[in-house]
């Protein structure tokens, strides 16, 4: 269950594209995003709220609740290591003083990636399958609050249409699929030749061009087949 943005229906399928915004998104941007939202769905909400245990040092950014539900919820701009140990400690503070308190991070959707590979991805895995936490990615226009591990791992399936999208700077493609796109734009039909270097040079690609260049790959693929296509390229092209 992924909740909110229903309407959308994926996020950086196309051409294993990631949003092209350039800069993660500032703490209190994110903070002040996500209470906002929070706010609107009949949360009261308090920011950086600090334990009511004298001994303790702790300092949550948000602190939201609606009837029993209670939030708390950490920001992290950026994921790294030794920041993300951190959040361990909190869902653990927070669990002592309220089991039924649910903990949160809320992030910049440009560090997805961070979230589910590596070992910083395990200990996501482990701490939203063992101690329940949520993940909440934002954007500028969008927020993704994913109560569950298998929720984080669907938002590839969902999100935005990047030739839709008002916040993406482009895409990106390798030079297999940018030789592919010269040939079939050259009127020829014969396959280049591939080689490694090929699949290692990256093209950004302006969002304004997307379109065209999505439907003139889309006919690559129905000559040299899925399998064959996929294989050269390494690109997944997502019917919309």
């Amino acid at each position: 269950m992924i909740i909110d943005n229903e309407r959308t229906i994926r996020f950086g399928q196309f051409f294993h594209s990631k949003c092209r915004r350039r800069s993660v998104r500032a703490h209190d941007t994110i903070k002040n995003a996500i209470g906002s939202h929070l706010q609107s769905r009949g949360f009261d909400v308090v920011y950086e709220w600090r334990d009511i245990d004298e001994d303790s040092s702790y300092r949550y950014d948000i602190i939201a609740q609606r009837k029993e539900e209670l939030w708390v919820v950490e920001v992290k701009p950026f994921i790294d290591k030794r920041d993300f140990g951190q959040i361990q400690a909190y869902i653990k503070q927070v669990n002592k003083e309220n089991p039924n308190a649910k903990v949160w991070l809320g992030t910049d959707c440009l560090q997805f990636d961070e979230l589910i590979r590596g070992e910083i991805g395990e200990m996501t895995k482990e701490w939203m399958k063992e101690d329940k936490m949520g993940i909440i990615l934002i954007n500028p226009e969008l927020i993704w609050m994913l109560p569950t591990h298998k929720d984080l791992l669907d938002i590839q399936e969902r999100g935005h249409l990047c030739e839709d999208c008002n916040y993406c700077d482009g895409f990106q493609m390798n030079n297999v699929a940018r030789k592919l796109l010269v040939t079939i734009e050259q009127g020829i039909t014969k396959i280049p030749k591939i080689t490694q270097d090929d699949t290692d040079i990256l093209y950004d690609i302006p969002k304004e061009n997307f379109k065209d260049i999505k439907k003139e790959m889309i006919e690559i693929k129905k000559k040299m087949g899925s399998k064959l296509f996929e294989e050269k390229t390494g690109l997944k092209i997502e019917k919309s």
